[in-house]
């Protein structure tokens, strides 16, 4: 999906909402609206324009900052740089040191304890039975 697909869908869900939740919103992916805004405009693209938008109806303005850091961007639109950027990192539910240490909690070895006296309930339908 482009990045103005995923506007568009931002767009049309924003328009159901109210003008309070609107800014909220917007506020809060302010960062991200700007940055994009700012290398629209530096690429010269009339888009950059509903971003701007966007920025106006809470009264943001795109820092100086950006505007140097999006032009010192070397832009390398590859298929590997583009990957390289969304790569997410390897997820880790447990570090080494925890699953060294599995099964020696008090904690972890009362459960177990509490499951392995659990038992089992027999339900017999009485009507059979008479």
């Amino acid at each position: 999906m482009s990045c103005l697909t995923i506007s568009h869908f931002f767009l049309e869900f924003l328009s159901t909402r109210s003008d309070e939740n609107v800014r909220q919103w917007i506020d809060s992916i302010e960062h991200i609206i700007a940055l994009l805004s700012e290398r629209l405009k530096q690429r010269d693209s009339a888009y950059a324009l509903l971003f701007e938008a966007l920025l106006d109806i809470t009264g943001s303005q795109i820092d100086e900052s950006l505007a140097q850091k999006v032009a010192n961007e070397v832009p390398d639109n590859t298929p590997e740089a583009l990957d390289k950027v969304w790569e997410e990192e390897m997820v880790q539910f447990m570090g080494s040191e925890a699953t060294a240490s599995c099964g020696e909690s008090g904690v972890i070895q009362q459960r177990r304890e509490e499951l392995g006296r659990v038992q089992t309930l027999h339900v017999q339908d009485l009507q059979r039975a008479v």
